[in-house]
């Protein structure tokens, strides 16, 4: 599967973050400072960073290898967010939300859902 970046103004694809056949992507999300967290149907969510070309209209960028692979959850991703301060929640068909770092690091998980999280 892959993600597209889109540029509002004009409506022009800017990258495709790309992702393994077999990983349809679910969720994404943006930060402030220009990362893109996206969760797929592998059980893993994926840090990308969306770097300037400096040309006017630069054709679509291909991006295959993420930043990042975050890789703790046993099913699927169904959401990501991020908050203000760069920190990512993200949300499983595992009953799992679990909570990850700027960095990346998985630093707390909340494991007392009876049914998969959206």
């Amino acid at each position: 599967g892959t993600a597209r970046v889109w540029k509002a103004a004009t409506g022009r694809c800017r990258r495709i973050l790309a992702h393994p056949d077999s990983a349809s992507v679910h969720a994404v999300a943006v930060s402030r400072d220009g990362y893109v967290i996206s969760g797929s149907g592998d059980k893993k969510l994926r840090l990308w960073h969306l770097r300037g070309s400096g040309s006017v209209n630069p054709p679509p960028l291909s991006v295959k290898v993420p930043l990042k692979i975050l890789d703790a959850h046993v099913d699927e991703v169904v959401a990501v967010d991020v908050s203000r301060d760069g920190q990512v929640a993200s949300a499983s068909a595992d009953c799992k939300v679990k909570l990850w770092t700027p960095a990346g690091e998985l630093y707390r998980t909340f494991d007392k859902h009876e049914q998969s999280v959206k």
